[in-house]
């Protein structure tokens, strides 16, 4: 069993949006380093606000109160609990609040540069998950005022003033180590438990197909994913489920132009009689999705919510765009990807994503392990040229073993 350190606590800034519960994961994250003779101090700013103010207000009525005074409750919040911090006897000490905040007021920081550099954390976590999670907890709460869209920018706005954030801290202070980790909350509160108890075990990308598997392959793929996992800190793109809704609504699409044909039909011919100076009817192929709503969201793994069809419009460029770009930051912060290739009729599949993710990965200087049962003869040189090729997780494992751990 490890021994707790008295030293100075390893400092961590935990940021994300509204709707992610962080303060439960971190309750549990407490409980795990607990386990290993390790202790977690948190604050969280907002309930530090509350008590500052004290007059009556809570986590859904504070960011109701005046900006300035916003601004002048979260500077003091910060100040207070940097003062607390002098002989804190823990191992990490957390600071749990959001890099910006969303309400009616519009966008609203809550991180000043001078009260970061005071704080100095030597870890970032931004903490993620899937939006219809975000926005079934926050309607728990009472809270209806976020249209879809605005959910899906806010984590994208948490993400990269993360990153930003990081960036700043090393060219600020260049002979401090600073990390940064995008953690999706899917993956479970085991994955930031083993980043801080045991940082130098190595980071990987998983890569492996989505779409168009079998229920055998899906099989194999999950146990590629939990053996891996089992082994080494794993950063899984599938952890964010928020394109299931997309896929669903695919499958269903002739199915619901179909059904409103009669409604979309007589839509059109109203349109020629029905027409106005500044407005007229306007139909074209998302019409019908525009009139529907999603209910029983739980048979696809998402919480029992209902959602307009109108909603998921607005946001499905941006759920594909955000995937691209989360999983770069995903491999960007492994130490190496390992892809998993199906094997359809003794001849090799690989998807799309994980072609674009070994490129990536290889242009951008991290190491490419690749696990193909037909080995590498079977394979194309677009795959052979730029990674190591592996029959089996455990020969991956080895190799990764030997380089990696017992190197270091």
């Amino acid at each position: 069993m490890k021994k707790s350190v008295k030293n100075k606590p390893r400092r961590i800034l935990m940021i994300g949006q509204s709707g992610l519960e962080k303060s439960s994961y971190l309750n549990e994250l407490c409980t795990i380093l607990k386990n290993y003779n390790m202790r977690l101090k948190y604050d969280t700013i907002g309930h530090k606000m509350i008590e500052l103010y004290d007059k009556g207000i809570d986590e859904n009525t504070i960011l109701n109160l005046p900006r300035d005074l916003l601004e002048h409750l979260e500077r003091q919040a910060w100040q207070d609990i940097l003062k607390s911090l002098t002989g804190l006897n823990s191992d990490f000490h957390a600071i749990n609040t959001h890099a910006v905040l969303r309400w009616d007021h519009g966008l609203i920081p809550v991180i000043d540069i001078d009260l970061l550099t005071q704080y100095k954390p030597n870890l970032i976590v931004c903490l993620i998950d899937d939006i219809l999670n975000i926005l079934h907890n926050l309607t728990k709460k009472g809270i209806y005022k976020f249209n879809l869209w605005e959910l899906f920018v806010w984590r994208e706005e948490e993400i990269w003033l993360g990153k930003f954030m990081t960036q700043f801290l090393q060219k600020l202070f260049p002979k401090s180590e600073f990390a940064y980790y995008v953690l999706p909350k899917g993956q479970g509160v085991q994955l930031m438990a083993k980043i801080l108890i045991n940082p130098k075990t190595p980071k990987v990308y998983l890569s492996f197909p989505i779409t168009g598997i079998s229920t055998k392959e899906q099989k194999d793929i999950n146990n590629f994913r939990k053996v891996i996992s089992s082994k080494l800190i794993t950063f899984d793109p599938f952890a964010i489920k928020d394109r299931m809704l997309t896929f669903h609504y695919y499958s269903m699409e002739e199915e619901i132009r179909e059904d409103l044909f009669p409604i979309t039909n007589s839509l059109i011919d109203m349109s020629k009689d029905l027409s106005r100076k500044t407005w007229e009817i306007h139909i074209d192929e998302d019409t019908p999705l525009s009139l529907i709503k999603f209910k029983n969201l739980d048979i696809l793994g998402f919480p029992p919510i209902e959602l307009l069809g109108r909603e998921h419009l607005m946001t499905i460029r941006a759920i594909d765009a955000q995937i691209i770009s989360r999983d770069y930051l995903l491999i960007d912060q492994s130490d190496f990807i390992i892809i998993y290739i199906k094997d359809e009729n003794g001849k090799p599949r690989i998807s799309a994503g994980c072609q674009s993710e070994l490129t990536y990965a290889y242009t951008h200087g991290k190491e490419v392990n690749v696990i193909y049962k037909g080995g590498e003869r079977k394979l194309s040189p677009w795959v052979t040229q730029f990674s190591n090729v592996f029959t089996s997780v455990e020969r991956c494992l080895e190799y990764v073993e030997e380089k990696y751990i017992k190197a270091r």
